[in-house]
């Protein structure tokens, strides 16, 4: 049996796929800690997974709803939540990797699988 971490941002386009993923994993027998936000913690119960709370310096929807990065002049209206969006999944990417590091050393995990958003993955 092998310790799986799925690791995906609290939006129902990646948390719905990525559960499924988990379901199949916990299915064959496998231990699976899901890393997301709190609100999917009875969607990943039903799965047979284990929550892993992301926190909110990893929460992509919290840095975009909370952020005070500063927008050129220049980039046009329409743009400006593409930029905003950019420098945040940026900027998280150091924070992503230092908590991913931690739970991959508490937990013995064998193997990370990561949504396409998960950059800090990557690196961990």
């Amino acid at each position: 049996m092998s310790t799986v971490l799925i690791t995906m941002p609290a939006v129902a386009s990646h948390t719905f796929p990525m559960l499924s993923v988990a379901e199949a994993l916990v299915q064959a027998g496998h231990r699976v800690l899901v890393h997301t936000g709190e609100r999917d913690y009875n969607k990943v119960q039903a799965t047979g997974a284990e929550l892993v709370p992301m926190s909110q310096e990893c929460n992509i929807l919290f840095r975009v709803e909370n952020s005070s990065v500063r927008i050129p002049l220049w980039i046009p209206k329409f743009a400006r939540g593409f930029w905003r969006f950019r420098n945040e999944m940026l900027a998280m990417v150091p924070d992503m990797v230092a908590e991913l590091e931690i739970i991959v050393r508490q937990e013995q995990v064998d193997c990370i699988v990561g949504d396409y958003l998960g950059f800090g993955a990557s690196y961990a």
